[in-house]
């Protein structure tokens, strides 16, 4: 039966963590090394000293940051003002903190089923496309839609 698949079937237990008081700057370095690393990650989880989940960041989080340097530089300049406007957006990102830019997402639990993974990810209009999975609330996995799509696959062949 399809809702007998749980969380723990599909989540993916290799993920990246950042702090709250990491900078933009580290959190996209974080993300190109996790990349290189062969991983496909376009969001990092959020965590305390002590591995509770504080929220999610995502490149899209970080490209959102630069609107307003873009907004204002090309407001001025017009089109010209693109590179001072990446330029100056860029410095920024050693100053900003993630915990300004990061998104609160609700959290999976191991015995979660696919039904309840599926509401979170799919019918609440996140601005990330993954949740932490914890557990006697420290993070153990994360399950990205990817992940999700992938446990569908698996439940329609068993249905079948």
């Amino acid at each position: 039966m399809p809702l007998s698949l749980h969380v723990w079937d599909f989540m993916d237990r290799n993920f990246t963590t950042i702090g709250p008081e990491a900078t933009l700057g580290e959190a996209m370095e974080a993300m190109a090394d996790t990349a290189r690393g062969g991983a496909h990650t376009r969001s990092l989880v959020v965590a305390d000293q002590d591995m509770k989940p504080m929220g999610v960041i995502s490149m899209r989080n970080i490209l959102d940051a630069f609107k307003p340097e873009f907004k204002a530089w090309t407001a001025l300049l017009g089109q010209d003002g693109w590179a001072s406007a990446l330029e100056k957006g860029l410095k920024e990102c050693n100053y900003r903190l993630v915990r300004d830019y990061m998104v609160k997402v609700p959290q999976l639990k191991l015995g979660d089923n696919l039904l309840q993974a599926f509401r979170i990810l799919t019918e609440r209009n996140l601005q990330v496309r993954m949740v932490p999975v914890v557990e006697v609330e420290k993070i153990v996995g994360v399950v990205r839609i990817p992940d999700l799509f992938e446990a569908f696959v698996e439940a329609y062949r068993k249905s079948r």
